[in-house]
């Protein structure tokens, strides 16, 4: 008996020092994939970066590319929340929307980090690239549903394949504004507004 209760209250200290492990080989590797490029960076230079064995890191990923699949699903909540909220309170007009994406970019170029690594890795990792394309599907159908919640089937897979195009076009729009710093963001955000706007405003009738 002494030993169970003695095992219930390690495990939550476990858990905890795990995740601390995990969160620093994280950090380490876009520190690391700052340095060298997503490709040229080695398991090992992230496990020494985060002061950790390489069989540290194969305890908590199986490859470095898992670390990324990782960073996406810790955002997708936020993802989610974003659009649906965008959906609900920040589409009205065309000025909300170009207000919203380029708060959205503003965004990003605080964490040009991550997102600079991360379009790296979908661009020479399958898994990510999956990864990435099923999350942005995703935020597509709860945008779509929150605009229009009573569209029949065949209405919602046309509004939603609308909303997805939008999605992805707006994420190189932030890859070359963000990591490669190269367009007019202000400019490039009115021109997708238009565009947005005149998909919202068809799907709500």
């Amino acid at each position: 008996m002494k030993d169970r209760k003695e095992a219930t209250v390690v495990s939550p200290i476990r858990e905890a020092q795990a995740k601390m492990t995990r969160d620093r080989i994280v950090e380490a590797a876009f520190q690391a994939f700052s340095v060298k490029g997503y490709q040229a960076t080695s398991a090992t230079e992230i496990a020494s970066a985060a002061g950790a064995s390489r069989a540290t890191f194969y305890l908590h990923f199986a490859t470095k590319a898992e670390i990324i699949v990782d960073v996406i699903d810790r955002n997708q909540p936020e993802l989610f929340q974003r659009y649906t909220l965008f959906a609900r309170e920040s589409c009205g007009t065309q000025e909300d929307i170009c207000m919203w994406l380029m708060g959205i970019i503003g965004r990003w170029k605080d964490e040009g980090l991550h997102y600079q690594a991360m379009e790296q890795a979908v661009a020479t990792e399958p898994k990510v690239a999956q990864r990435w394309i099923d999350s942005i599907t995703e935020a597509a159908a709860l945008f779509t549903r929150e605009l229009s919640p009573a569209s029949n089937a065949q209405h919602f897979k046309d509004n939603h394949l609308a909303i997805l195009a939008l999605m992805i076009q707006f994420e190189r729009v932030m890859f070359f504004a963000v990591v490669g710093q190269l367009l007019d963001v202000e400019t490039f955000c009115r021109v997708l507004a238009a565009q947005w706007w005149a998909v919202l405003t068809r799907i709500r009738g």
